[in-house]
């Protein structure tokens, strides 16, 4: 009588261990929220506006300052003299930046299955940035000029406790800067604090 007990139990509980497999966690959000942030990126620091437009999508934008390192090698002929000389150059400076972009997040309902914390949109996404680089508003003798970056990105945010949010992208990207292109890649890493 008690391993028929025993085998009763042991149905009920294996049951319910199956049964929480496939359950979703509903205190989890499904959908992306607005937010304004303070972000700490690699190299600058920003105010920006994550905007929600539709149920899993964002647009945001900000201004701030980044820092910039430019290292060149200029190299000259002289024709006259017959003459090659090297002229090494470099500059780091803070410069203000200016950008926009698109977010589209797509694992929200993945992340809730195996336990992950969704909030302050803590999920995957893809999406585009656009940001303008404007070092000539406050100096003349920068070596950079102004330029706008166009680049679509991979990445992913998650929460760092109830006010913060951790972000890492990679992407390609375009710049256009004193009439030519340039391409490279591009990344963020950022810290950010929600207000």
């Amino acid at each position: 009588m008690p391993s028929r007990y025993i085998f009763i139990l042991l149905t009920i509980i294996c049951f319910n261990m199956a049964k929480a497999q496939d359950t979703v966690r509903t205190d989890q959000p499904t959908e992306v929220k607005s937010m304004n942030k303070i972000s700490l990126n690699l190299f600058g620091i920003t105010a920006e506006r994550e905007q929600k437009v539709g149920r899993i999508t964002t647009v945001n934008g900000g201004l701030g300052v980044f820092g910039t390192y430019v290292y060149g090698t200029a190299i000259h002929y002289n024709s006259v003299t017959n003459q090659i000389t090297f002229k090494k150059y470099n500059d780091f400076k803070f410069y203000p930046v200016v950008y926009g972009g698109i977010k589209h997040y797509y694992n929200f309902k993945q992340r809730i299955k195996k336990g992950k914390k969704t909030s302050n949109n803590g999920a995957n996404y893809v999406g585009l940035d656009v940001m303008g680089v404007f070092p000539t508003l406050f100096e003349d003798d920068t070596l950079l000029s102004s330029q706008l970056n166009i680049a679509p990105r991979w990445g992913f945010q998650r929460r760092l406790g109830n006010k913060g949010t951790f972000e890492f992208g990679i992407g390609p990207a375009m710049a256009f800067a004193q009439g030519n292109t340039y391409y490279g890649a591009t990344g963020k890493i950022a810290f950010s604090l929600l207000l």
